[in-house]
């Protein structure tokens, strides 16, 4: 007995008996039973075929019909190449990466492209364990239906609570931001620099542009060496809660001039962006 019918007569014996049946009653009462095969039970219930490839590379065929590829490289990065996508016109692959130590490339068939929301390439990279992308043939490319992060423009900054117990590794199209430069191909940011926003411990701030930084003297309000002396406003890490102001002796004249700690009770993220 094929697995697919076992499962179906295990969860209910009569509904297996009526889908492998199709029962038809003529105008005389006459009973007829026609027996369906058992791939039309397997269509109509949407129950997906599923292969595993273990630490090779894999070629989707034509009529192979298989739904969900789980791809399981162990000792080096490992490719999907796609079938021909006319060929395959309305084909809804779903491609996993089940292994924690290394990537698999989705190819498309020579130069066809794999598209995106915002961009199209003929190869895209799941970069971690339990990554997917599925993808649908509209006849003369793959369009990508579902991939980490979808939905998010790129160049997107995100705030990533990265030390939090059971967070996960981010997907594979977001990056750090700690003043690397990008490498990937896949990614129409390849080759330009981030802002190290992480190692300089940058706030966001709104703004008509992006990309201005502000430094510290920038936050300076006043100073003065004589007369009355106001508060300097500076940017000072933390705040201790009590508003006291810190002296800070004044280089001539009398009087004592001071400041606020006046950066706000926070708590540290990692910044992210998405790169492609």
């Amino acid at each position: 007995m094929p697995d697919a019918y076992k499962r179906i007569y295990e969860l209910n014996p009569e509904l297996t008996l009526s889908l492998t049946h199709n029962i038809a009653v003529d105008k005389n009462g006459n009973v007829s039973a026609t027996k369906v095969l058992l791939s039309e039970i397997v269509a109509l219930l949407k129950i997906p075929n599923i292969l595993t490839v273990n630490d090779a590379n894999h070629t989707i065929l034509d009529n192979d019909g298989y739904d969900v590829i789980l791809m399981n490289p162990t000792s080096a990065d490992r490719t999907v190449f796609l079938p021909t996508v006319a060929d395959n016109l309305g084909r809804t692959p779903e491609i996993i990466n089940i292994s924690s130590t290394h990537r698999v490339t989705v190819d498309g068939e020579g130069a066809e492209q794999i598209i995106t929301q915002y961009n199209s390439s003929d190869t895209m990279t799941i970069g971690k364990q339990y990554e997917k992308i599925t993808l649908k043939s509209f006849g003369t490319a793959w369009l990508v239906e579902y991939m980490p992060g979808m939905g998010t423009p790129v160049g997107v900054i995100s705030s990533y609570h990265k030390s939090f117990t059971g967070v996960t590794g981010l997907p594979s199209n977001f990056v750090e931001m700690n003043g690397q430069t990008i490498s990937d191909s896949e990614s129409p940011l390849d080759g330009q620099t981030l802002e190290n926003l992480n190692g300089g411990g940058r706030f966001l701030r709104g703004s008509a542009t992006s990309g201005t930084m502000q430094n510290s003297t920038s936050l300076i309000s006043h100073t003065a060496n004589t007369g009355p002396h106001p508060p300097i406003i500076k940017n000072h890490d933390g705040y201790d809660g009590s508003l006291n102001p810190v002296n800070h002796a004044n280089a001539t004249g009398s009087g004592a001039r001071s400041y606020y700690k006046i950066r706000p009770v926070n708590m540290s993220v990692v910044l992210v962006m998405r790169i492609k």
